[in-house]
């Protein structure tokens, strides 16, 4: 299963990231050790562009960085990560991706506004056509709330350098709306965590990801089934 999981911040990816990939162990199977077992990765919003923990002398430092110098380190982590031809069968679960960087480059870093200087929507473009090739089967799932929400949890539990601006909340959410829509990446749908709690959300995600797992992973499902039926062989 490989999923592109978008939104703006605040409306609930990360948190809902984490309850996926323990749905994911249950039941494709493996070790429970973390999120990053089945390629989890949500460090495409600056200044968080590590899955490791970074000082805060760290990410200050990203966050002085010139517009060309975060556009080059963006490329290379949205290059790194796309899916090409090892990705197989290997579980992905890409959180804000290309879609997140297409709507807060422009607004927030400095560069990537359609026609400009690293056009944002060109390289979401280029991501997704090497994506059709070599990982057709990918999701995306476009999660999001209502406005008054966004400000809500954004003034009950504010992210430390967080990116959105509580101005540009009805903005940002249009712009992802944007941005999903442009997408090329046919197998998609949407989530919104208005008035839902994330298992109420995780359960709405099964139901609509059951249409779109692929072949690899209803048998890597049966046999993890079959397995914790039989017990393994000592």
């Amino acid at each position: 299963m490989k999923v592109i999981l978008a939104g703006c911040e605040y409306s609930g990816t990360t948190t809902l990231s984490h309850a996926i990939s323990d749905w994911m162990v249950e039941v494709f199977g493996g070790e429970p050790w973390g999120p990053p077992h089945y390629g989890w990765h949500d460090h495409y919003v600056l200044p968080n562009v590590t899955h490791h923990d970074m000082s805060e002398e760290e990410q200050q430092q990203m966050l002085t960085l010139t517009p060309r110098l975060k556009e080059v380190y963006q490329r290379y982590n949205l290059a790194y990560h796309t899916p090409d031809q090892g990705t197989g069968d290997s579980p992905i679960l890409l959180i804000g991706f290309q879609i997140a960087e297409a709507v807060y480059a422009p607004l927030y870093y400095g560069y990537g506004g359609q026609g400009e200087f690293a056009d944002r929507r060109k390289l979401s473009f280029s991501i997704e056509h090497t994506i059709m090739e070599h990982a057709p089967d990918t999701v995306v799932v476009l999660v999001k709330a209502a406005p008054e929400i966004i400000a809500k949890r954004m003034k009950e539990a504010p992210h430390h350098n967080g990116v959105l601006q509580e101005k540009d909340i009805a903005h940002v959410l249009e712009r992802f709306e944007e941005e999903y829509g442009a997408a090329i990446l046919r197998r998609r749908f949407t989530l919104d965590t208005s008035e839902q709690t994330v298992e109420e959300t995780l359960q709405e995600f099964v139901r609509q990801i059951e249409g779109h797992l692929s072949p690899a992973d209803r048998r890597q499902m049966l046999v993890h089934k079959e397995w914790d039926t039989i017990g393994s062989i000592r």
